[in-house]
């Protein structure tokens, strides 16, 4: 199956989006496609945020390619099926 890399898009950290996501680095992930990889990783790197009444919902950046890029990649990491590997070597699932 291929495998994903994703980049944040440093110029957008100040972005409120970024409060939904666990993480702010770049990683891999095995998926079917692009957008299949990008919902994996919404999922996965999730983190509640508090909102109040009248603020807009916040919604994972890694969902938006302003925020994060996707590109197919061939890393020289091994990367399991349902983990996300970062370019640190850290895990997520």
């Amino acid at each position: 199956m291929p495998i994903f890399r994703f980049d944040p898009v440093s110029e957008t950290f100040d972005n409120p989006r970024w409060e939904a996501s666990k993480i702010r680095e770049p990683f891999w992930i095995m998926a079917s496609s692009e957008d299949e990889a990008r919902q994996k990783a919404a999922l996965t790197l999730i983190a509640f945020t508090d909102r109040r009444i009248g603020e807009p919902t916040v919604f994972s950046p890694w969902l938006d390619p302003d925020y994060a890029e996707c590109s197919l990649d061939r890393p020289a990491v091994d990367v399991p099926d349902g983990i996300i590997v970062t370019l640190a070597g850290r895990t997520h699932s």
